[in-house]
């Protein structure tokens, strides 16, 4: 059907006033949209001149490619899911500066992320790891590229040691400052 109005402001429902004004599109209203793209939004205009648009494509993973692209702004943000519609990929792409943000995303057989990455206009790359034990608590955490007080591509390792039922975990921060770790005591469990 036509474009719909949305009053994303929260008005009370017959109160007279429109507070803010969104038009909404959908891919179904376009014939030629491709079958991942039908019944999806396509457009919302809103005040200011504000116009974003959605598109979707069948990814190379067997997931999809979600471009989201800002016309006022002139940004373009493209996500990448896999099968799962896990995020595996991001990157925000502005028509003046270039890529702005690029992030990668890994999981681990049973669907836990193990890997993140960032690399950002003028901050460089940071990438993150993490372990976890055969419960699935998170057990290590490994920060690659940090910038720590002024001093650049440090890497900061949390470890969490759990006792012997579970709970009240205690954390072991590596501190690039410091030989020995400093173990924190978490609250206690109730």
């Amino acid at each position: 059907g036509p474009p719909q109005p949305h009053n994303s402001a929260g008005a009370a429902p017959g109160s007279g006033t429109l507070v803010a004004k969104e038009t909404i599109t959908y891919h179904e209203d376009d014939a030629a949209a491709a079958d991942i793209q039908r019944g999806r939004m396509k457009k919302v205009e809103s005040g200011g001149g504000l116009e974003t648009t959605i598109t979707y494509a069948e990814g190379s993973t067997g997931g999809q490619i979600v471009t989201v692209r800002d016309e006022k702004r002139r940004v373009t943000t493209v996500n990448t899911f896999d099968s799962w519609d896990r995020p595996i990929a991001r990157t925000v792409t502005d028509d003046t500066y270039g890529t702005l943000a690029d992030e990668k995303m890994g999981y681990d057989a049973t669907g836990r992320m193990i890997y993140s990455s960032r690399k950002q206009a003028n901050v460089g790359l940071v990438e993150t790891f993490i372990d976890y034990d055969v419960t699935g608590r998170t057990v290590k955490t490994r920060v690659n590229g940090n910038d720590v007080l002024g001093t650049p591509n440090q890497s900061l390792v949390q470890t969490t040691k759990y006792d012997l039922a579970g709970a009240a975990p205690t954390v072991v921060e590596s501190d690039p400052y410091v030989d020995a770790p400093t173990a924190i005591p978490s609250a206690e469990a109730t």
